[in-house]
């Protein structure tokens, strides 16, 4: 105490971020940008990706098909059933190993 009153020279709550956490986002940010930029650039300069067609009307385009709503031939399968073997539960200390 100095005159009456408390000295506060240390604040008890740090406010803001830690810089190893701005760093952090600063960091993903720029590679994220980085990664967005690339992708542009491949499909809008790079004359090895064919991403949108530039030559011819609209090739990219594809319409969908027409549902067939024809029914299919019937096929015959067989199944074969066999009665399953008994179960017996045993507790896990009556178990008898061979």
């Amino acid at each position: 105490m100095t005159n009456g009153r408390l000295k506060r020279d240390v604040p008890l709550v740090r406010r803001g971020w830690p810089r190893s956490a701005i760093a952090g986002l600063l960091a993903v940010l720029g590679v994220g940008l980085f990664l967005a930029v690339w992708i542009w650039w491949l499909a809008a300069r790079n004359p090895n990706v064919r991403f949108l067609s530039r030559i011819g009307p609209a090739e990219w385009i594809v319409y969908p098909l027409v549902p067939r709503a024809k029914a299919r031939n019937a096929i015959e399968m067989a199944g074969v059933f066999q009665p399953a073997p008994p179960c017996r539960f045993e507790r896990s200390g009556d178990a008898k190993s061979p």
